[in-house]
Order: C-alpha cells, then sequence, then structure tokens
C-alpha cells in the first residue's frame, strides 16, 4: 500500500467518527502539507468515497441517502484489506461476477488497473467506477432498482447463461453459517445473487468477521458451494469448521 492509500485510509478512519474534517486538521493529524491533503481528498472524491467541501472533507453519511453510503463509511481498513487479498484473485482478461456489496466496491477499486477484465454485477456504483475508470467490459444486469443498495434486482436468470461460464462470483454478505450458507437480508438481491453464481466455477465471499454471526433470512447458496472466504480475521474454531465442510478461509492478518 502507498503512502497516498494509507493516508486515504485515515482520513475515512476519522470520518467514521465525524461527518466533516477541515484540510488544517488533516494537516495535523497526518503531519503533512495541505497541498497533500487536498490532493488526497480529491482522490477520495473521485473514488466516491468522500466528499469535498470548503475548506475540507465531509463523509458520505453527510453526502449521499441511503444505507450504502452509511455503510461505505464503516470498517473501512478492513474492507480495504479484505478487497486487495481478492483483488491478488484476478488477473488481467477475466471474466468475473461481483455483487454490489460496499466490500466489493473497494474490491472494484483494485481492479482498476486489470486489463480486459469482463465483469458481471448489479451493482450501480460499481459499473459506474469501472466504466469510467478503467477498460472492463461492463455487463450491468437489468431489474429494478434498490436504493438501500444502488443495485439491480430481479433479472431474468435464464439470461445470464447467455454469458457462458465465468471464472469466480465475488460476493459479500449479510452473514455466513455452516447450516444454511452464505445469507442476504434482501430476498430480491438473494435471487440476484444466486443467478450469478450459477453461471461461476466459483464463488469468494468478502467478509469481515462480523458476517460470521451476522444474521440474514435469506440463503443464497450452501456452504459447500463457497470455495474461498476472504476476512480480516475469525477465531481458530470457525476456520476448522469452515475448513471441515471444504471451505478456505483467509484471514488478511495471515496473508500480509
Amino acid at each position: 500500500m502507498s503512502e497516498a492509500d494509507d493516508r486515504g485510509l485515515r482520513i475515512l478512519e476519522i470520518l467514521e467518527d465525524r461527518e466533516e474534517v477541515t484540510v488544517l486538521d488533516l494537516v495535523s493529524v497526518l503531519g503533512v502539507s495541505a497541498v497533500t491533503v487536498r490532493k488526497d481528498v480529491e482522490s477520495l472524491e473521485r473514488r466516491a468515497l468522500a466528499e469535498r467541501t470548503r475548506g475540507g472533507v465531509r463523509s458520505l453519511r453527510a453526502g449521499v441517502e441511503g444505507a450504502f453510503g452509511d455503510r461505505l463509511a464503516q470498517g473501512v481498513r478492513a474492507k480495504q484489506g479484505i478487497a486487495a487479498a481478492a483483488a491478488a484473485l484476478v488477473p488481467d482478461g477475466a471474466a468475473i461476477a461481483v455483487d454490489a456489496s460496499t466490500t466489493s466496491y473497494f474490491f472494484a477499486l483494485e481492479l482498476l488497473a486489470r486489463r480486459e477484465l469482463t465483469v458481471i454485477t448489479n451493482s450501480l456504483r460499481i459499473a459506474g467506477l469501472l466504466s469510467a475508470q478503467s477498460d472492463a467490459e461492463i455487463v450491468l444486469l437489468g431489474g429494478a432498482v434498490r436504493r438501500a443498495s444502488e443495485a439491480t434486482t430481479g433479472a431474468d436468470p435464464s439470461a445470464l447463461l447467455g454469458y457462458g461460464r465465468i471464472r469466480t462470483a465475488f460476493f459479500g454478505a449479510a452473514g455466513l453459517s455452516i447450516e444454511r450458507g452464505l445469507l442476504e437480508a434482501s430476498v430480491a438481491e438473494a435471487e440476484t445473487k444466486r443467478a450469478m453464481a450459477a453461471i461461476a466455477d466459483q464463488v469468494v465471499v468478502l467478509a469481515d468477521a462480523r458476517k460470521f454471526t451476522g444474521f440474514g433470512m435469506h440463503p443464497v447458496i450452501a456452504a459447500d458451494r463457497i470455495g474461498h472466504i476472504i476476512t480480516d480475521h475469525a477465531p481458530p474454531s470457525l476456520l476448522e469448521d469452515w475448513q471441515r465442510v471444504g471451505v478456505r478461509v483467509e484471514p488478511i492478518s495471515a496473508a500480509e
């Protein structure tokens, strides 16, 4: 991670506790010049992670309506680490599916320099990001827009079969359970993710440790259909449980 990336994460962490912070405050905290801080803030705004204000920067919670903006600003460092580890699995030229979770948005940021990707997604924000800042071919699934997640839902699953097989589907999760598998809070999003998983050779789940005890009413896929879970950390007992059903669990602290 570059020094600029590290400063950007630090700014986002500050914005988790404060909706707005001034450039002068950031100069003091980060120990860099005002010019450097402004460049960092501009970079965050380009990636839709924060919003510039007169003399400072504002949290997405103050500048974006809906639940997605709130969730995007939470647990930033863990999401960044998980996203970077997941991106290492994606070579140039790969065909992948990506859901509309906030961790998947950080994952998409890690893919901007990849060449000739094909990305199937139901995320309006990820589609816009990759379309504007990469050369990826984007397939945005149709359907109704769910504002809370800035996602499309209700696409005809049979339409996805026309794209053939893809390498990997990368999904966030509302919860993870050995008994019930990958869980979602929304039945519509669960159905959309199930359709994407059906054309993928493997499913990789991007989930911080909270998701192992998280709540989701709607199953997406069974535990043994998940090939790989990337998380920030997990108790050894959980690792053993998932490994017992053939799922590789990769805590990023162990991977770095």
